[in-house]
């Protein structure tokens, strides 16, 4: 896939990260978050050099994974299996915001992956299914899926 032409620059404030780049990103055109991504951290001198400007980037993903546990935003939870894999928080409906949220939580996934930047998290086999927009009863045998339908 061919990167678009032009850069795209995120700008947020190390004690805001999520609440700027929820602003940023929702901001942005699909396209435009495709460009070459140019993070800056605000109050910060601008890196020049190729090395410290990666660093930058990776640690933006970094500081934005981990905020996004923050209790307060109820996004997602460890499995209830297993403490390794993570899930959507069943009381993220607790918050007015949370589909906003979970959208970001989206994008923001995807951006990492267009940008090729790691994320050390497993989702659950359900929260990928939802991802690909595969039925979530894909994997059950089929007469017992007929009949759980048949139920309903």
């Amino acid at each position: 896939m061919r990167m678009p032409v032009g850069s795209c620059q995120i700008t947020v404030r190390r004690p805001n990260i999520f609440k700027d780049a929820y602003a940023e990103i929702t901001r942005l055109t699909l396209d435009d978050l495709k460009k070459k991504l140019i993070i800056k951290f605000e109050g910060e001198n601008d890196r020049e050099n190729s090395s410290t400007v990666l660093e930058f980037d990776r640690e933006f993903f970094y500081l934005l994974f981990h905020e996004l546990f923050n209790p307060s935003y109820n996004l997602p939870e460890h499995s209830v299996h297993d403490k390794y894999t993570l899930q959507i928080n069943p009381a993220s409906g607790a918050i007015s915001e949370h589909l906003n949220y979970f959208k970001f939580l989206g994008r923001y996934l995807g951006l990492g992956i267009f940008h090729c930047y790691l994320f050390d998290a497993h989702f659950t086999v359900g929260f990928y299914k939802m991802i690909l927009k595969k039925p979530a009863l894909f994997d059950l045998p089929e007469n017992v899926y007929d009949d759980l339908i048949w139920m309903l």
